[in-house]
Parts: C-alpha cells; sequence; structure tokens
C-alpha cells in the first residue's frame, strides 16, 4: 500500500487490508501520520512526519509468530527474602526493610536484557497506579525459538517516603511494545510504624483566667491529640478582637515551646502558656485563641468570643495550692492548709528487669509511679555485688507529667564478665524541709561470660536518593571506621581481629560521623557527633530522627 493510495483516519482508529485471491507477492505496509487529512495542505507549520518499522508481508503465507514477553504476573512477595506470601495475602513492612517482589513470566526470541520494574503505591479512580516507591533490576533472557517460561525478583527498599498505611503492587518489564505488566495487586502491603510526619487534632483551650489586670499574667491551657515522630513545637496563644473582614486581631499574646514524645498512635497531650497583660491593650472585653505554630495543616483551636476581661487595677495577691488548686488570701493560710490537706509523701518509684546484658554493661530501667509531696523528683539506681549496693547513677529530674514514664541508666565499662550485680530503683523529692526517699524492691542480673568486643550497625529512613551509607570515628586508626560504603540495608559487621590498624574501641564519646550517599557520589545527609561504641552491642542509625539507637545485644558469632 503506497502513501498515494494511502487513507486518513484518527490518531486513536485502527485499520485492516484484506488482499485479494491471486494477489499474492510481497508487500510493505508503512504508516505516517499528518496533522490534516491528505487533501489538505498544511498551512504555516512544518508537516508532522510519522515513523515506524516497516513490516514486510508475504501475502498467502502465514504470519509471523509472536515475539517477546507474555503472561508476566507476580508470583510472592517477602521481607528481606523471608517467607513468601502469595497474593493476595498482606505482606507487612517497616522503614528499612526490603520488599522482595518475585514474579514469573514467558519468553520467545533473541536473547535480550531489560529491566523488572516492580512499585508499592496507591490505586486512584481517575490517574490510576499513584507509584510511591520502587525498585529495579536488570535480567537477561535466553534466545528461545519457543515460549518457554522463567523467572526473577526485583527488591523496593522500604524508605521514609512513604508512611504507614495499606499500600498496592506492580511489576512490569521496562522500556518494551507492547507493554508486559502485572495486574494491579490491591490493599497487600502493610507498611507499619510511626507516622513520619507529625499529625495535631482536636486542639481547644481548656482553661485561661477570665480576669487579669494590666500587669498580671493570664494562664491559658490547652489538650490536643498527637501522633507521629518526636518533635518540639510552639504553643501560642493571642489575646485580640473578631473583626468581621480580616479576621482575629492581635493585641498581646505569649508561646511555650512544648516537646513532645514519639507517639505511634493517637494520644492526649497538654499544652500551657502565658500572656503577659502589658499596656499595649487597654481594659475591656476581649477574645481568645491559641494554635501549635509551625504546623502544616494548621493546629488550632476556635475563636473563644469575649472570654477574657482585662482590668486596670490588679487584684489582691492569692495564694494557690499546687497540689489541689485551693485558692487562700495568705501564705500562712495556704501553709497550713498543706500541712493538714496534703501532709509530706515520698514519691514511688518501680523498677524492671536489667535488659541488653553483655559481659560488661547492661541497662537499667525504672519507671516513676506517684510524685508524693513534691512534682518534681529525681530518679536514679543503686547497684552493686551485694545489696549493700554501693555505687550510684547519675540522677534523672521527672516531674507529674512523667507519672507511668520509664527511665533509663546505662553502665558503662564498669562491669565484670560472669558477675552477678544486685540494683534498686531511687526516687528523692527535695520541696521540703527534707528529702522524702522512694525504694523500689531489689533486683539482680548476672552478666555473660563470653567477652563480645565486636559490633553491627546498619542505616534506616535515609533521604530520598540515598542508595550507600558510610561511618567512622573521625579520628581514624586505631578506631573502626567503614573501608567501603555500603548499601543502604546492609549490616556493618566489626571485630578487632578484622583489621590490622582498627583495634579497638574508644573509652568515653568521641567524634563519630555518618554520610548518606547518591548515585552520583553526592551527600544527601551527614551528620557528626560524640558517641562511644560499646563491643558486643547491635546499633541503628536513623537518618530521619538523626539518632544512633542502641538495639540491644548482638549475637555470639557475628
Amino acid at each position: 500500500v503506497s502513501y498515494l493510495r494511502g487513507f486518513p483516519m484518527p490518531i486513536t482508529g485502527g485499520f485492516s487490508i484484506d488482499f485479494r485471491p491471486a494477489k499474492e507477492g510481497d508487500y510493505e505496509v508503512t504508516v505516517v501520520a499528518t496533522p490534516a487529512p491528505l487533501s489538505l495542505p498544511v498551512v504555516g507549520v512544518q508537516p508532522v512526519v510519522g515513523k515506524s518499522a516497516v513490516m514486510k508481508v508475504a501475502v498467502g503465507e502465514k504470519p509471523p509468530d509472536e515475539l517477546g514477553f507474555r503472561d508476566l504476573r507476580i508470583l510472592s512477595y517477602s521481607k528481606n527474602g523471608g517467607t513468601p506470601v502469595e497474593p493476595p495475602g498482606v505482606l507487612e513492612l517497616e522503614v528499612g526493610d526490603r520488599c522482595r517482589v518475585n514474579v514469573a513470566f514467558e519468553y520467545k526470541g533473541s536473547a535480550v536484557t531489560k529491566d523488572l520494574y516492580s512499585a508499592i503505591g496507591t490505586i486512584r479512580a481517575i490517574i490510576g497506579f499513584d507509584e510511591i516507591i520502587h525498585g529495579s533490576k536488570g535480567i537477561s533472557v535466553g534466545a528461545s525459538a519457543d515460549w518457554q517460561p522463567h523467572e526473577g525478583y526485583v527488591d523496593i527498599v522500604i524508605t521514609s517516603a512513604i508512611d504507614p498505611g495499606t499500600y498496592s503492587l506492580y511489576a512490569k518489564i521496562d522500556g518494551i511494545i507492547p507493554d508486559a505488566i502485572t495486574p494491579e495487586y490491591e490493599n497487600v502491603i502493610a507498611i507499619a510504624g510511626i507516622p513520619v510526619k507529625p499529625q495535631f487534632r482536636n486542639l481547644e483551650i481548656v482553661s485561661y483566667d477570665e480576669r487579669v489586670a494590666i500587669g498580671g499574667i493570664c494562664h491559658i491551657k490547652a489538650h490536643f491529640d498527637y501522633q507521629g515522630p518526636g518533635v518540639t513545637k510552639e504553643f501560642y496563644a493571642a489575646i485580640g478582637t473578631i473583626r468581621p473582614v480580616i479576621g482575629f486581631d492581635e493585641i498581646i499574646h505569649g508561646s511555650k515551646t512544648r516537646s513532645i514524645p514519639s507517639t505511634p498512635s493517637w494520644k492526649a497531650y497538654e499544652a500551657t502558656t502565658d500572656i503577659a497583660i502589658t499596656s499595649a491593650i487597654d481594659p475591656g472585653v476581649y477574645d481568645l485563641y491559641a494554635k501549635i505554630d509551625g504546623v502544616i495543616p494548621e493546629a488550632i483551636t476556635p475563636e473563644y468570643e469575649n472570654v477574657i476581661t482585662i482590668t486596670e487595677e490588679a487584684p489582691p495577691t492569692i495564694w494557690r495550692c499546687g497540689t489541689c488548686g485551693a485558692t487562700f488570701p495568705s501564705l500562712e493560710e495556704l501553709e497550713e492548709h498543706m500541712r493538714i490537706a496534703h501532709p509530706a509523701e515520698p514519691p514511688e518509684v518501680d523498677v524492671l528487669a536489667a535488659r541488653d546484658i553483655t559481659h560488661d554493661s547492661t541497662t537499667l530501667r525504672g519507671e516513676l509511679i506517684a510524685t508524693g509531696r513534691c512534682n518534681v523528683v529525681y530518679c536514679y539506681f543503686e547497684w552493686g555485688e551485694t545489696t549493700a549496693y554501693g555505687e550510684k547513677t547519675p540522677e534523672v529530674r521527672m516531674d507529674g507529667g512523667d507519672i507511668g514514664e520509664r527511665f533509663y541508666a546505662e553502665l558503662l565499662h564498669l562491669l565484670e564478665p560472669n558477675t552477678t550485680y544486685h540494683f534498686r530503683a531511687v526516687g528523692v523529692t527535695r520541696c521540703t524541709d527534707v528529702e522524702l526517699y522512694s525504694y523500689s524492691p531489689d533486683r539482680s542480673f548476672t552478666t555473660s561470660d563470653i567477652v563480645l568486643e565486636g559490633f553491627t550497625m546498619r542505616a534506616i529512613n535515609a533521604p530520598a536518593g540515598t542508595i550507600d551509607w558510610r561511618a567512622a570515628y573521625s579520628i581514624g586508626d586505631p578506631y573502626p571506621w567503614m573501608r567501603t560504603r555500603l548499601p543502604i540495608g546492609e549490616t556493618w559487621v566489626w571485630e578487632p581481629s578484622m583489621y590490622y590498624r582498627q583495634t579497638t574501641l574508644p573509652d568515653e564519646p568521641m567524634d563519630f560521623y555518618i554520610v548518606g550517599i547518591d548515585s552520583e557520589n553526592h551527600h544527601t545527609r551527614a551528620d557528626i557527633f560524640p558517641f562511644r561504641i560499646r563491643g558486643g552491642k547491635d546499633y541503628v542509625w536513623d537518618f530521619s530522627m538523626h539518632e544512633l539507637r542502641d538495639n540491644g545485644v548482638a549475637k555470639p558469632g557475628f
């Protein structure tokens, strides 16, 4: 069929050619694209010229056989190459894991090398598969005259780019026409862990001083729910007037830093701040609102209308009981109230079992149960080879907001192998004339008789584009440093016997650095900080938290 005998058709149309009997012979079929029907001239623009491979057709003979890939499907997926899960089963993963996707397909044709590609994401109603993270791997397939079965796999590294939740999966052979692509397997990947992004909800003001004189302080308290990583934010509150057009017209405000620990699921928290009532505001009745500053989406309370009265004269001094909130006109009456209603009581602490026990160290854990008379409690551990103890760890300051929370003390290079030690938790308050002590029951542990001198370390939650990581003590020999960088997900194993010059671990914190590296050898992130690596430990570096964590005891023989 020549160009002159061609016919116009829409760009998305199809066509067929019927060859009459007794018209055997060799023909060529070529497709040409133009911006208008062939009968219309193209004015003012360069005509579009379409290109395609010319297909030779021998009429009267069998059409050429189909070649290439077919029947691509996902057989299973697994965590770090472990136990496979077959579709539609759900595989649970965490940031730092590798999702291994195993596929099968058939191939016929000459030997080729292509990329096997797989992605995790969300199936959208309009745009289709919305990829979030993916992985690819080159595969080589040998020549075959007939359809032959093949299998392969590709790994997807679970990074901090994906939030906890349930996701879908698919795979394809990249760069071929027509596409070789699997079905989309819906909701088969579950990402666990603490959300990467901080999330706030239900922020509301629960108390405030309704009447405050100029020169005084307005105390604001709010409640909110939070889930996400550990963050530090500003709790901000303002007094002003609600305007019809511009909204809240602030006159005076106050803010206070609030640190929130890492919280994997929704939990209620409290925030407070003070607003100094200055001469910038006139006496009158005003409105109030508060917010968590620097949060997207915005965490803000409703606007409370006509709730704060500012007066010219300061009210008489009121003495408030910090325990029950009762108020008194004089300090003497408050002290009498404290002696009768709140007699001096010591705090209460408990002790948990020791953990991460090695030949020369362990981690001790305690818990604050009650603060007693005072709101502030200083907690520590007594320890030794007998119940007389004799040794004491540094004190940890806790308050009423820490009730039910644990405190820790790590003993560094102080213990002997194969030795039994006793320990107990101690809490002391110092807000009265005498110190009030609380002691937990005694516990004991025995150090290991196996002396471990090396350690293991891995990196998780790497920045986007990071493929490798490297770590070292800045001073170099004789302390540990990576000779070559490692792929994200691989573990650094260090023992003194492995290297001629790297022979020991430091006895005190020294500058230690960790960097992430992309495919072009650029640093995606670099951190340096003082740290003392200890023998027999397994460490995890979290890029997103800038934190090197003790992950427990390394196994003998690593």
